[in-house]
């Protein structure tokens, strides 16, 4: 009985060897270009097979886009948070002052004494306190001078203010509400997220396969074909640069149904360019995963390299709210030049000869790093 298990077992470890070196040996017997071809056909199969890659790379992106762009979407205005500080007698030009802050529709006032309105702002629920004058001081305001939304808080609430007082306007100016394409929060956002899309994509879900083969032994068997590392790491280069394809259409066309986002600029253009940052991305992960078997490491590899671009980069803002120290050496980031190049051609309608820059810098990332990962890359 004993024997009958271990052959039974024996038999089933046999046919899952066969199973697993069927395309091994489909590469033993093809030629060098074969092998590259039969290698990105497994990095396609390895994307359709797995159901939380679909989940990641496509439908990750597509909810980061619905909430932030239903957020901040909209003609809406600001609301401020304003703190009334309450005084024991109020006249009657105070009183008309709070009614008017209390009607308009931009400051959300909240009244109470110093103490519960000094919690209040640290706990970020009003912006600026206002105390009327009492015992001969004037109005009084009271900000965060290094907050620049307390800063805006309080130009509007002075504007209202005054204006409550009898402040007339000296020059009377008109305003004409215009819809230009490209000016909304949604069309600066969508190009960002797919550039990290890219970015997320390609460094871990790619990191990750280099250092699971390697883990199972996997890299081990192809050493025993005639396939070389170039034709192994240029077929992750080549497949993430197709698996692209898929996650580009589907944040393209939820930014179009959910926000009427169009690309203003040459839609070849654009895939041009989020291929090419595919590829670049892509090499750099087969660079950290290179030598490494440990998951750990590799996640902190990956790590170092996205999280700093994630947010000096301009994906979710623009990469001037950053000093000159921290803007000036992010440009040269890959991220950076793939979220710029994106964002012209999308929004500006640019052309490839206008961000020959940034395709430039990602080339010479996407090279750098090929290179380096071919000259460094171990089986085992």
């Amino acid at each position: 009985m004993e024997r009958l298990k271990m052959s039974s077992s024996n038999s089933r470890a046999g046919a899952y060897v066969r199973a697993d070196m069927q395309p091994i040996s489909q590469l033993a017997k093809s030629r060098h270009g074969n092998a590259f071809l039969e290698m990105c056909k497994c990095r396609w199969r390895e994307f359709r097979r797995e159901p939380s890659a679909f989940f990641f790379v496509i439908f990750m992106p597509i909810l980061w886009m619905a909430i932030l762009g239903f957020a901040f979407s909209g003609a809406k205005k600001e609301r401020y948070g304003v703190g009334w500080l309450n005084t024991v007698s109020a006249d009657s030009r105070t009183q008309s002052i709070h009614d008017a802050l209390a009607r308009n529709d931009q400051i959300r006032l909240i009244e109470g004494d110093e103490a519960a309105l000094s919690l209040s702002m640290i706990r970020g629920e009003i912006l600026v306190l206002l105390a009327p004058p009492t015992g001969g001081r004037d109005w009084h305001y009271q900000l965060d001078a290094n907050n620049r939304e307390a800063t805006r808080a309080k130009t509007a609430l002075d504007d209202i203010v005054q204006a409550a007082a009898g402040r007339q306007d000296v020059i009377k100016v008109a305003e004409d509400y215009v819809k230009v394409p490209g000016t909304r929060y949604i069309d600066f956002l969508v190009p960002g997220l797919v550039a990290l899309s890219i970015m997320t994509s390609s460094l871990f879900g790619v990191g990750a396969t280099i250092v699971v083969n390697r883990r199972e032994n996997l890299l081990k068997r192809y050493l025993v074909t005639p396939m070389q590392p170039t034709a192994y790491i240029l077929s992750h280069v080549v497949g993430r640069s197709f698996i692209l394809i898929v996650e580009l259409a589907a944040i393209l066309v939820a930014g179009f149904a959910m926000f009427r986002f169009q690309i203003q600029g040459n839609l070849i253009s654009f895939i041009f360019i989020s291929a090419l940052g595919a590829a670049t991305f892509t090499a750099l992960a087969m660079l950290c995963g290179s030598r490494t078997s440990n998951m750990a490491v590799m996640n902190g590899m990956t790590n170092l390299i996205s999280v700093p671009m994630m947010i000096v980069a301009g994906v979710w803002f623009a990469r001037s709210n950053f000093p000159d120290w921290i803007a000036d050496p992010a440009a040269f980031l890959p991220l950076t030049a793939l979220v710029d190049a994106l964002r012209r051609v999308a929004l500006e309608g640019a052309g490839l000869a206008s961000v020959t820059s940034n395709i430039m810098i990602l080339s010479v990332y996407l090279v750098g790093a090929t290179l380096a990962a071919r000259r460094w890359f171990k089986w085992y």
